[in-house]
């Protein structure tokens, strides 16, 4: 049956008609899965949200390919049906579309539980997504309506409301700080490319298969085979497509800076990003010498001071000109070619040194900056990772290194706080393992005891629980604490 709708319209119609209300109905289920750390956190919220992908993606690819006239558009036929199929196959109630279901209500299942269960600013992410979803259903009522009276319209009711999905994330990213962005991208265009790889076997093997063959019923073996091979493919194609985007994101990474100091877990300065050999230093007072400019934290330290730290027992009055050949053997290592001016690095005058943060990266700088932006759950946890360990450790005696390793302290066990009071609602093995953590560094911080024990006992974790508590008990009994008995 020819259509007098022109081509465009055609395919517009066709495009809603068998993939417009897979994307619709599976879109805000999958998007709220992802809130708010951007990926999936359990087991049930990866099955459902594959069971959408997969399920979704197979009744597509058979949409198009064998529906010949548009179910909601009679008089228009599709465009992109692939003729010589056999006809006369029913996909309703097929496994796929079960799948699919099963993907959709699940995930408003696990989205109800969460809203139920959510405070502050995650009650306000979801209350977002929210709105965009029952803009969505308005437009589907609107768009039913419209074609039940036989007027027009009902593709723009069915589709306008859509639009409403970027903008309540993007509300709920700018505003609310809902996902980690990278790896949404990351998970989008990985998840993407599976999706396209298990879709092409699918119509190749249904369509291509089936046209050459041309034998009735043949089609759902077909079918049945097709679904075999994208299942049994899906964990290596996923693997190839993690490995391809890894790949491509590494490359796009700046290049390393020219001089990287590495001080959390132990000094290592690197050029280039190629570590600094101990041999090269020729002095370990400048090596020291260094360390403290570090722990100054680009603030000026006094020559004085450097005298007194690096030779404390020295009493002859050439430890100016000492100082000065550390200064200069520091120089030499950050920049062993001079390829910029002698203070580029660290600076002299007016009695003082210090090390220019403008034109070094410190791995403490970089921890400390992004520990101070840091709000989401992946955030925290990575800007907890760059706190590989205390500070200088090799220095743990040093009075000059004692200040500042306690403010890195601080701040790493502020992360681990932050991150055990946002998660201890929907995800408690997070806040467990953020207590837990907490404890390793202090272990004398009492309110890290008890919120452990609670928190243990209410994921149904007794054992644990009360071996929590006693070490609790033991550890306050150490610094003459009585504990708290309840």
């Amino acid at each position: 049956m020819t259509s007098s709708t022109g081509v465009s319209e055609s395919v517009a119609a066709a495009a809603f008609d068998l993939v417009g209300w897979i994307v619709a109905v599976g879109l805000i289920p999958l998007t709220l899965l992802l809130v708010p750390t951007g990926r999936f956190i359990g087991r049930w919220d990866r099955l459902a949200g594959i069971s959408i992908m997969a399920g979704g993606g197979l009744l597509a690819a058979v949409g198009v390919i064998t529906v010949d006239l548009l179910p909601s558009h009679p008089l228009i036929e599709n465009p992109f049906q692939v003729s010589g199929l056999p006809s006369g196959v029913d996909w309703r109630g097929q496994p796929a579309e079960l799948v699919f279901f099963f993907g959709v209500v699940g995930s408003l299942l696990v989205m109800v539980v969460r809203f139920v269960r959510s405070t502050g600013v995650l009650r306000q992410q979801l209350r977002w997504l929210a709105f965009a979803g029952a803009m969505m259903l308005l437009g589907f009522m609107v768009g039913g309506l419209l074609t039940a009276l036989g007027l027009p319209g009902e593709p723009w009711a069915n589709t306008l409301p859509m639009l409403t999905v970027p903008v309540a994330v993007g509300v709920a990213v700018l505003r609310y700080r809902l996902w980690d962005l990278d790896l949404v991208v990351r998970g989008t265009v990985i998840f993407g490319l599976v999706a396209l790889a298990v879709t092409a076997i699918y119509v190749v093997l249904v369509a291509g298969v089936g046209a050459m063959t041309e034998r009735g019923g043949a089609e759902t073996w077909l079918a049945i085979l097709a679904t075999a091979i994208a299942v049994t493919l899906f964990q290596p194609l996923r693997h190839t497509a993690t490995s391809a985007v890894n790949r491509v994101l590494a490359a796009r990474r700046p290049a390393a800076p020219e001089v990287m100091i590495r001080t959390l877990g132990g000094f290592r300065v690197e050029r280039h990003g190629v570590p600094v050999l101990r041999s090269e230093w020729r002095s370990r007072k400048a090596r020291q010498l260094l360390k403290m400019l570090v722990s100054q934290r680009g603030r000026p330290l006094h020559r004085e001071q450097a005298i007194e730290a690096l030779w404390p027992d020295a009493d002859d009055g050439n430890l100016s000109n000492r100082l000065a050949v550390a200064l200069s053997t520091l120089r030499s290592v950050l920049d062993p070619v001079k390829s910029r001016e002698a203070d580029h690095y660290a600076e002299s005058g007016d009695g003082t040194v210090r090390l220019r943060l403008e034109h070094v990266a410190v791995d403490l700088e970089m921890f400390i900056q992004d520990a101070a932006s840091a709000n989401t759950i992946g955030e925290l946890k990575r800007a907890e990772a760059m706190y590989r360990g205390e500070l200088l450790i090799e220095d743990i005696y040093e009075d000059w290194a004692g200040p500042t390793r306690e403010e890195a302290r601080a701040v790493y066990l502020r992360l681990l706080r932050r991150r055990a009071e946002i998660s201890r609602e929907l995800y408690p093995a997070e806040a467990i393992e953020a207590w837990l953590r907490i404890l390793e560094v202090d272990p004398w911080d009492e309110i890290a005891h008890l919120d452990l024990i609670h928190g243990l006992e209410t994921a149904g974790r007794h054992g644990e629980a009360g071996r929590a508590r006693r070490r609790y008990e033991q550890m306050m009994e150490e610094i003459g604490v009585t504990p708290d008995s309840h």
